[in-house]
């Protein structure tokens, strides 16, 4: 598996240098984000559009195809800003903006509040509860240590 991870990143290497100084492609594993840093009365969907044609090119010229489906964008903006949309297209196909997204455990949300991501970490940790709580009276404290940092841990990972 080492090798399969070590020869996707080769093999991916010269993207993130096929893009203008506007956009930045970040990758992770086999998630790719590309940021986009603007002022929005200098930037329009036709700039994103070009940034995501340009991509779609590489992946065509390398063989690969991406997955529409699972392809958004999340505009960042303060709180009192209207929300804008975009219309970010490809052939036919509008690419959703959405709210907030997960990346890498950590749930961002457009106007980075922190909201969604504080909701999520109590439910994971609510789901945690009952367990630990059933074990607890069972074990000596150092034996109940040991299980509950990595329990909660793999718990909030989720």
């Amino acid at each position: 598996m080492i090798f399969g991870s070590l020869f996707l990143l080769i093999y991916f290497n010269d993207l993130p240098k096929i893009t203008d100084n506007d956009a930045k492609v970040v990758l992770f594993a086999d998630d790719t984000s590309i940021t986009v840093n603007y002022l929005y009365s200098r930037c329009s969907s036709n700039n994103i559009t070009k940034i995501l044609s340009d991509i779609i090119s590489w992946f065509k010229a390398n063989f690969l195809s991406l997955n529409f489906n699972q392809m958004y964008y999340l505009e960042f903006r303060t709180e009192n800003c209207i929300d804008t949309n975009l219309g970010i297209k490809n052939v036919n196909k509008t690419i959703a903006n959405i709210p907030y997204t997960n990346f890498l455990c950590l749930v961002t949300d457009d106007t980075l509040t922190g909201d969604n991501h504080i909701d999520q970490l109590i439910s994971s940790l609510n789901s945690a509860c009952y367990p630990i709580a059933a074990v607890k009276a069972m074990l000596s404290r150092k034996d109940f240590r040991t299980l509950y940092l990595p329990y909660v841990h793999s718990v909030h990972m989720l």
